[in-house]
């Protein structure tokens, strides 16, 4: 069981953006100015919110099953791709994807150079997804520069199983998208986050929307926890903006050497769940 991290340190870009519910096009574009300024602060990986590409819209969603998901190869992510490569940056990107008959949540995953690496499928729906879509059953993992980052999409993260199998198995990072929303959003992420971050002596982070999206207001204020759980940036509850962090290594070592809950978690591994690890 790793709890141990290579030497250097890891910058990360979180989108809190507005989708343009629908427009799959636009919102291609508005990313592709993201994920330019992300990559010009030397950011290696930028993540966005869950189903970012169309919006969190599922009846607009259900109106045009075809036209609101996206399939495998699909060309309206050729300028994601291109950018990815010209700027020699990563990214996860959230969208409602489509695999012969069965729909999925999906955060798709572009290397720095401009391959589509993977798509993790969500694998916890709400009583509404459900209606929807099909849940993942795949966990992943991404590796980049020495760093081992597992995946998450908003409702995954209610489960503390979610993030402690992925950093029994090495993981270092969480990064969760998602939609959470004014009401009992702050709270609820504010305390979930924490604890998994603390919990599992790994750096969390959680990118949302901003603004509306359907019917849904977001509660914004993206965050980043360190490996104590503590808030270490913080995005405000409205604007459209790029938050920045940077993974200590030195930190997390210190911490896992400290606290060695990760080790002494093994009795409770559980060995029935697939993980796919993807090199970036």
């Amino acid at each position: 069981m790793s709890t141990i991290v290579a030497n250097n340190n890891l910058k990360i870009a979180l989108a809190q953006m507005a989708s343009n519910d629908g427009d799959i096009e636009l919102n291609v574009q508005k990313a592709v100015d993201v994920i330019i300024a992300a990559a010009k602060e030397k950011a290696a990986i930028v993540i966005f919110p869950e189903e970012y590409l169309t919006g969190y819209a599922p009846e607009l969603i259900k109106s045009d099953i075809v036209r609101y998901t996206l399939t495998a190869n699909d060309e309206r992510l050729n300028t994601l791709l291109a950018v990815c490569k010209q700027q020699q940056i990563a990214a996860v990107i959230g969208a409602p994807t489509r695999v012969n008959d069965k729909l999925f949540i999906s955060s798709i995953v572009i290397d720095r150079f401009g391959i589509e690496k993977i798509r993790y499928n969500k694998m916890n729906l709400d009583e509404d997804e459900r209606k929807i879509y099909t849940a993942g059953s795949n966990l992943v993992m991404l590796e980049l520069d020495g760093w081992q980052l597992g995946l998450a999409i908003c409702y995954d993260s209610a489960f503390g199983e979610h993030a402690r199998l992925l950093a029994q198995a090495g993981c270092q990072a969480y990064l969760v998208s998602a939609l959470f929303t004014k009401g009992n959003g702050y709270d609820e992420s504010a305390i979930r986050f924490a604890a998994r971050a603390h919990d599992n002596t790994m750096y969390t982070t959680m990118t949302n929307y901003c603004g509306y999206t359907e019917s849904r207001e977001s509660c914004g204020l993206s965050r980043v926890w360190d490996p104590k759980g503590n808030v270490i940036e913080m995005a405000s509850v409205e604007k459209q903006e790029l938050l920045y962090a940077e993974f200590d290594a030195a930190l997390l070592n210190e911490v896992r050497q400290e606290n060695p809950v990760l080790i002494d978690s093994k009795k409770y591994q559980i060995n029935e769940m697939k993980l796919t690890t993807v090199k970036l």
